[in-house]
């Protein structure tokens, strides 16, 4: 019985050792043609933040009462040029549009205080933490559909715009990817 017990182990230690070889050995194995497409995608996705900029500081500190929304967007336009519009949820900057479209406004906060400034729109290539960002500004909206095309200040060759397809009926049933950022 000893022996059986001993086989079945050394069966079932096998197994998972040859399990562990091949998990490891598609680990290294070089990228098929959709993980190019899907890593080259990511280089065209950003995160954007509204946010209020305060007149008397023209500062604002990220995920402080003055940041209002956070989300992603993804690079559109013509290759190989560098991108300077993407595209975003209107969600994400609907904000800007209830609270002065950029106009100089004046907030009020729960504890009486009063701040003048205006919103703004960032757009930021490593965290939004960080100082590097772009100004951005909506050409179309559609809050039906929840999209904004947003263009940027000037144009950047931090980001690849994504190729846009046409659809086709041979697209019915394909995978599909879905990036955010970070």
């Amino acid at each position: 019985m000893k022996s059986k017990l001993t086989s079945k182990r050394i069966i079932s230690f096998a197994f998972v050792l040859i399990m562990l070889v091949a998990m490891m050995a598609m680990a290294f194995t070089p990228a098929s043609a959709e993980t190019d497409r899907v890593n080259a995608a990511r280089n065209s996705v950003a995160a954007v933040m509204l946010y209020f900029e305060d007149s008397a500081s023209s500062t604002f500190l990220p995920n402080s009462e003055t940041a209002t929304s956070l989300g992603s967007c993804f690079f559109v336009g013509d290759t190989p040029e560098n991108p300077q519009y993407c595209i975003t949820n209107y969600h994400v900057i609907s904000d800007y549009y209830q609270m002065g479209k950029g106009d100089l406004i004046t907030l009020k906060f729960d504890d009486g205080s009063k701040r003048t400034g205006r919103m703004k729109i960032r757009v930021y290539f490593d965290t939004v933490q960080s100082n590097n960002f772009i100004e951005a500004y909506p050409v179309e909206v559609d809050d039906k559909y929840d999209i904004a095309l947003l263009r940027l200040e000037n144009a950047t060759n931090q980001r690849t715009a994504l190729p846009i397809a046409s659809p086709t009926d041979d697209m019915v049933g394909k995978e599909v990817y879905v990036l955010g950022f970070p």
